[in-house]
């Protein structure tokens, strides 16, 4: 079993089954909205932490977001309302997500926390798909892109440095 550090804590997501809220810490993996007109007080061991920014998980929606935050938390009850999730225990320790694009394994840890750890090579937080990505973009913003990859490809896939 893996053990989790404050270190590595802000790259793995937590499956808790006591938290009432999600909450991340890793700006990386989404994109975030501009503050929201509510504020969530997070309430832990340490005091109480105020943020007002929410973000937006692919696959999954919206979470509360602070990165100056300890951990990435997903609530296991609401991610059991969106997913089938099985545990086995005589098979691996081991919480495995059924999504439409595979399955998705949270771990348990050292200290007894079911962590998943992102794909850093393929960017992937929980499989992505293009229209999951095109959902943080405006219609007219997914326009243009088009249309500047249309012109890309027009000109011969120049350079950056053809350009200068």
């Amino acid at each position: 079993m893996a053990q989790i550090t404050e270190d590595n804590m802000k790259n793995v997501i937590l499956l808790d089954n006591k938290s009432t809220v999600d909450y991340f810490c890793k700006k990386a993996w989404f994109k975030t909205s501009p503050p929201s007109m509510q504020t969530m007080i997070l309430q832990t061991n340490a005091g109480n932490k105020p943020t007002s920014h929410k973000a937006k998980v692919p696959n999954y929606g919206e979470v509360w977001f602070d990165i100056e935050g300890m951990a990435n938390i997903l609530i296991f009850a609401k991610m059991e309302d969106k997913y089938r999730i099985i545990y086995d225990s005589a098979v691996d320790s081991a919480f495995n997500m059924h999504t439409k694009n595979g399955i998705i394994k949270f771990c348990r840890s050292a200290e007894g926390l079911y962590y998943y750890k992102p794909n850093y090579k393929t960017g992937t937080i929980m499989v992505q798909m293009v229209e999951d990505n095109k959902s943080f973009f405006t219609d007219r913003q997914v326009s243009q892109a088009k249309r500047a990859h249309k012109l890309l490809h027009a000109m011969g896939c120049p350079s950056i440095a053809d350009l200068k």
